[in-house]
């Protein structure tokens, strides 16, 4: 009996011994699959955090790059000089303790002509003539990744006065001439040197309310007129044009002296500014002379006396120089820069009315100097250019003449540096359209 008694006893210890092994192993597996469950849950919270904060900056990444597209369309609508000349725009901020910031750059091939090649913008995107690429860029500091949006516009003209030079008066090509675009007179306009007219937008009309003298080789396009309402002397020397004379055909420039787009019967408004609005918070000079360095600073500088840009002058920043009082600008300096750098600027000569017409207020360029502008080149009297003369905009002889001295290219440019009192043609801020061709994220 003691000895079943052991026996028993040694059977439930065995037993308890197992259990507790048992108990010991279940709570391992127990632990075990909690330890991976707990290190699971963890991962997939620091995944989430992580996918969460990726995604987060991946839209802080594109919002901030189609953010830098549109300010990139404003700015081209304004057109904005040094931007527009292929200077990046940038622009950075603070976005929840990181700095978000966009690069813009622009492949500009909107004045090419119809059949130029197409130009490669940063990404390896072909841009067609006729078009523009914008390159937009979203970063955030220390962070590696970033993400770009690229858009291809199109600009549409939506001015009231398409051409690369018109004159009240008659216009002398007496040097090699390249117009780009339109031009029109109400008097004669003589060509004594080989010249060449080259269509913008379709357009590359040479009208006249008077008489053509075409004493030397002329080149136009085909499909683009030569028409005068006189006489068209030499027409066999002008190239490709259809070519037509007599009453009727060109309609001449209103000068009344109005400064609205209401021209009188039968006749085409020149453009005239509204001096309120020109000279409206101008900066006067009483100076009739420079030999220093004039900062535009973005402003209308009035000369009413006149002034003379001596041979030592030079210019700094955009703007508008304006003379009045039908008193003149003369320029014995060079401004812009050769072959291409155009420079900013918009040159104004108010005549003085007399009632009838305008008096005075004439552009002049001396031999020995350059004129290279981006702008609106306009004056009451006459606009004379002994020296080499490109421009991209418009140039307006309101009541004078055009004479050329030295080599000279006229491109009609529809988004000119803004210049106040224009308004009514369409010349100033929000006046064009921007037409999206394409937009694509990458």
């Amino acid at each position: 009996m003691g000895s079943g008694t052991q026996e028993g006893g040694w059977f439930i210890m065995r037993t308890n011994k197992r259990q507790r092994g048992l108990s010991i192993a279940i709570t391992l597996i127990i632990l075990t699959i909690l330890v991976v469950v707990v290190f699971a849950i963890g991962a997939r919270g620091i995944n989430g955090l992580r996918d969460t904060t990726m995604e987060r900056r991946d839209k802080v990444l594109f919002n901030a790059a189609e953010a830098g597209v549109q300010e990139a369309l404003l700015n081209y609508k304004k057109n904005i000089p040094t931007w527009s000349a292929g200077i990046p725009l940038k622009t950075c901020w603070q976005n929840g303790g990181e700095t978000v910031q966009y690069e813009v750059t622009i492949t500009n091939n909107q004045m090419a002509l119809q059949g130029s090649p197409s130009i490669t913008a940063p990404d390896g995107v072909q841009v067609p003539p006729g078009l523009c690429y914008f390159l937009s860029t979203g970063s955030i500091a220390n962070y590696p990744i970033t993400k770009k949006v690229g858009v291809m516009v199109k600009y549409s003209f939506l001015g009231n006065f398409d051409y690369a030079l018109a004159a009240g008066d008659a216009i002398n090509f007496q040097s090699n001439t390249t117009v780009y675009g339109n031009i029109k007179s109400n008097k004669t306009i003589t060509f004594s040197s080989a010249c060449s007219i080259v269509s913008v937008k379709g357009s590359g009309n040479l009208l006249s309310a008077e008489n053509i003298d075409v004493k030397a080789r002329l080149v136009m396009e085909t499909g683009q007129n030569a028409w005068a309402n006189g006489i068209i002397i030499n027409p066999t020397n002008i190239e490709n044009a259809n070519v037509q004379s007599g009453p009727g055909l060109v309609t001449p420039f209103d000068l009344s002296g109005d400064t609205t787009v209401s021209p009188a019967p039968g006749t085409e408004t020149m453009p005239n500014p509204d001096l309120s609005v020109l000279l409206a918070g101008c900066q006067s000079h009483m100076e009739t002379s420079i030999n220093g360095e004039l900062d535009l600073g973005s402003k209308v500088h009035y000369f009413p006396n006149g002034i003379t840009f001596g041979n030592k002058a030079s210019f700094k920043g955009t703007g508008s120089i304006v003379t009045g009082n039908g008193k003149n600008m003369t320029f014995q300096t060079s401004i812009g820069a050769k072959p291409d750098k155009y420079y900013p600027v918009n040159l104004i000569a108010l005549g003085e009315w007399d009632g009838s017409k305008y008096v005075g207020g004439n552009i002049s360029f001396d031999h020995g100097c350059h004129c290279i502008t981006n702008g609106l080149v306009f004056a009451h009297g006459k606009i004379d250019m002994q020296a080499e003369f490109k421009t991209r905009g418009t140039t307006i002889a309101y009541n004078g003449m055009v004479g050329t001295g030295g080599q000279a290219d006229f491109e009609f440019f529809p988004m000119p540096v803004f210049c106040p009192g224009f308004e009514a043609w369409n010349m100033g801020p929000g006046t064009a359209r921007v037409d999206i061709v394409s937009w694509q994220r990458q």
